[in-house]
């Protein structure tokens, strides 16, 4: 009687996707073993898989034993017995840059013992090998380096290099998550890029080292500013992270640095194993005989993956622009950087000349040159809100035509958070513009910036900083007397809050009321924590609820205003007939909504300049030793058809 056939292998679930991709890959002692229990699973014979695999019935059987007990472990080597396998510290780093299984490491990181028991090698030898490289394990098969701030690196390209002892300069760029991730299954002898790829690493950590030792026999001119900038201006175009050491590049904010030009060129060693782990082996080989090259060369080593079309441009000049506007290089710079004032008609003709030649600030030039950013930080609540996101817009174009970038950070009115951004300003931009909600006197007293701080918002009186405000008490008073002049005398103020603004905004309420005999009912000044269109729509159908009479509402900004208007027109009340609604901001909603909201129209335009001009000119007029300026910008009135 012939054997029973075995029941087909029953897999679990997700595990014949993984056993396909290895039986597909390039480890073939795995694949022999995923093909073995795939055909099991699909109900063949122990005895045809054992015939059509050249292999014995009794293999068959062990694997089928293998994987019910393990599952898809059971692909991968078994560690031997004795003495660990000694393995090369560029191998540990290797597999370090690649992502564990929830099998190999449950946290999704390695640990010194995780990883020594999928290598089968001891846990001090992975150990020895990331202190070698410098390197810490991250999640998902990434690794922190030793830099400032730390640097995490995963498997990606080599994009650039520039090597000039002490200067160093490297551009890496990581791959797409999920083109270098090993299948379970691979064997740890053949896990990493393979021994081509390692052997193209070790290749440029050599020639990186004749490359030094050449530079140390002959002397090698340091880079100028303009090749350090072109090499970071390429390496932003191209999204790639830059590592670098040397004068100079440790006060540029877009590179993570080390201490040596040792220490950078085993950062350079760690990168090319993760190019390895990526299997870019021709860009090894490319940036490999770069630098085999040097060393029968003189000066700089410049390269960039040539299989990246990067190339060098034709740079337009500040010389270029200065002839073409028939002024100096100095006015030229005055001109695109607001440090001195130029005559109109000679800012016409530069910024012509500008959009002609198509010139672009080369700003890490600059600021390798003259340790400013090009860039100024704008700190604000919220953007939700339209008076701050239309302020944002009008200062980020003021900025522009100075030829600088924003960044732009909200605080949620925290004090914490805005005392981080005031901290963070002074290491990434040229100056900081905060519209402040939670700093008060005594904190804004007590800071030691020495940098360009403009505070936008009611101002603080007997701080060291300049400040930029609206009257919010005559703009108050100015809302008041519109609705009082009318005929209204139950007024809504809708926004009463611990802040500043919106008691300067009470106060000038109070002022106009006096002013035309008018009483003030306590029971219509409604609180707003959150000056949001929730809240003004909540406050009014409470105010509705409890039937209190009221004729008009100044909310202190147009987002309550239209969330008053909202809350009326629910309820059937007639806009302005019944109740009359002024808001503050005069936001694009305010034009059109319906009907038009009657506000107080801030000069945005002279706020963003005045902003602008007093981080740009801060310099210039004697930075911290001068005296704080304070600049009122003006207000208007605009009626529209919630008011009349």
């Amino acid at each position: 009687m012939g054997r029973r056939p075995a029941a087909p292998l029953r897999l679990r679930a997700g595990d014949r996707e993984v056993l396909e991709a290895v039986a597909g890959g390039a480890d073939p002692p795995a694949a022999r073993r995923a093909r073995i229990l795939l055909a099991a699973s699909d109900g063949v014979s122990n005895t045809e898989i054992a015939e059509s695999l050249g292999a014995s019935r009794q293999s068959i059987l062990k694997w089928r034993g293998r994987y019910v007990a393990e599952g898809v472990d059971c692909l991968r080597d078994r560690p031997r017995p004795g003495r660990p396998r000694a393995l090369d510290p560029a191998e540990v780093v290797a597999q370090t840059l690649r992502a564990p299984s929830s099998a190999e490491a449950s946290n999704g990181r390695w640990s010194t013992r995780t990883l020594a028991a999928t290598l089968g090698v001891s846990s001090a030898t992975v150990a020895r090998a990331w202190t070698q490289y410098g390197l810490a394990p991250s999640e998902a098969g990434g690794i922190e380096l030793d830099t400032r701030p730390i640097a995490i690196l995963r498997p990606g390209r080599i994009l650039g290099l520039l090597v000039a002892a002490p200067v160093g300069l490297v551009a890496f760029a990581e791959a797409e998550r999920g083109t270098y991730r090993h299948t379970a299954g691979e064997s740890a002898s053949r896990q990493g890029a393979g021994r081509i790829g390692l052997g193209a690493a070790r290749e440029v950590a050599a020639e990186l080292a004749t490359a030094r030792a050449h530079e140390e026999r002959n002397g090698v001119a340091d880079p100028s500013v303009e090749d350090v900038a072109v090499f970071l201006e390429h390496a932003r175009e191209y999204g790639a992270q830059v590592i670098g050491t040397g004068v100079g590049i440790s006060e540029h904010g877009e590179a993570a640095t080390v201490d040596t030009f040792s220490e950078w060129r085993r950062t350079v060693e760690t990168l090319a194993l993760a190019a390895a782990v990526a299997g870019d082996v021709e860009g090894l080989r490319s940036l490999r005989d770069r630098l085999r090259a040097f060393s029968s060369s003189e000066g700089t080593v410049t390269w960039y993956d040539g299989s990246v079309s990067i190339a060098r441009p034709t740079r337009v000049t500040m010389r270029d622009v200065a002839t073409a506007a028939g002024v100096s290089i100095k006015t030229v710079s005055n001109g695109l950087t607001g440090a001195k004032r130029v005559a109109p008609e000679t800012q016409r003709r530069i910024d012509q000349a500008v959009r002609e030649l198509g010139y672009q600030v080369n700003t890490a030039a600059r600021q390798l040159r003259t340790g400013r950013h090009g860039a100024l930080v704008l700190a604000v609540p919220e953007l939700r809100l339209s008076y701050f996101a239309e302020l944002a817009e009008q200062i980020i174009d003021e900025a522009e035509r100075r030829h600088l970038n924003v960044l732009v950070q909200t605080t949620r009115g925290d004090l914490e958070r805005e005392l981080r951004v005031i901290d963070s300003a002074r290491r990434r931009a040229d100056g900081l513009i905060i519209a402040a909600q939670a700093l008060n006197h005594d904190t804004l007293s007590r800071l030691t910036t020495t940098g360009p701080l403009v505070m936008l918002g009611e101002a603080v009186q007997g701080i060291g900083v300049d400040q930029i405000t609206i009257s919010n008490a005559d703009a108050a008073t100015t809302a008041m007397d519109h609705l009082l002049e009318s005929g209204r005398r139950r007024v809504v103020m809708l926004g009463i809050a611990a802040r500043a603004v919106a008691e300067a905004r009470v106060r000038g309420c109070r002022s106009s009321a006096d002013r035309h005999g008018v009483d003030l009912d306590p029971a219509l000044m409604l609180p707003a924590t959150m000056w949001r269109r929730d809240e003004g729509e909540r406050a009014l159908l409470e105010l509705l609820d409890r039937g209190v009479p009221f004729d008009a509402v100044v909310g202190f900004n147009d987002e309550l205003a239209l969330g008053a208007q909202h809350a009326l027109l629910a309820r059937g009340v007639d806009i302005p007939k019944d109740v009359a609604v002024i808001g503050f901001d005069n936001s694009y909603d305010a034009v059109y909504s319906t009907p038009g909201l009657t506000s107080i129209a801030p000069a945005f335009d002279v706020i963003a300049h005045a902003a602008v001009s007093l981080v740009t000119e801060f310099p210039a007029k004697g930075g911290p030793t001068r005296a704080p300026t304070q600049i009122i910008a003006p207000h208007r009135l605009i009626v529209r058809g919630s008011t009349s």
